[in-house]
């Protein structure tokens, strides 16, 4: 006669224990599909700008109004932080600059001055701050999250610190 094998039953701590790293990788990854396409998104909208302002690339429009001007760095808020994007530019007949209204919209709006606020009103320190914010996706270069950053933009509001010097 044979012996019955036994197996251990896995508890429900196990069970909890395996779906973590899967909902943190899941949620890893939703986070940097979003800022991705948000980025890409962004980027496609100020290329119809463009378009709309310049007429197709190459082609030899009469009722032009603007030039293509290539491409300057420009940074945006995104997630807590500044992150550095592909500003397109755009010059006037007459050879000036101008801004595409997208991209004034989207300085103009500064959503890193209410983040850093609601951060520091719930008592995250000017040092912490950088470590409170998600992780961004590698390629996308970033800035405004340094604890003097932060601390301008405390200062300009006129919060007091909450720790003595």
């Amino acid at each position: 006669m044979k012996k019955a094998i036994r197996r251990p039953v896995p508890t429900q701590g196990v069970l909890e224990q395996l779906r973590l790293p899967l909902a943190e990788l899941m949620r890893a990854t939703l986070l940097d599909t979003v800022i991705t396409a948000g980025s890409v998104e962004a980027i496609r909208i100020l290329e119809e700008q463009r378009q709309a302002l310049c007429g197709p690339k190459h082609a030899q429009t009469e009722g032009r109004q603007a030039y293509r001007y290539g491409y300057s760095p420009g940074s945006l808020v995104m997630g807590g932080r500044r992150v550095t994007l592909p500003r397109p530019r755009v010059r006037s007949l007459e050879g000036r600059e101008l801004e595409l209204p997208a991209w004034r919209q989207w300085s103009n709006e500064d959503p890193l001055e209410q983040r850093a606020l609601a951060q520091m009103l719930l008592g995250v320190s000017t040092r912490g701050y950088a470590g409170s914010l998600e992780p961004l996706p590698a390629p996308l270069p970033e800035r405004g999250k340094s604890r003097s950053a932060v601390y301008r933009l405390i200062e300009k509001h006129g919060i007091p610190r909450s720790s003595p010097r």
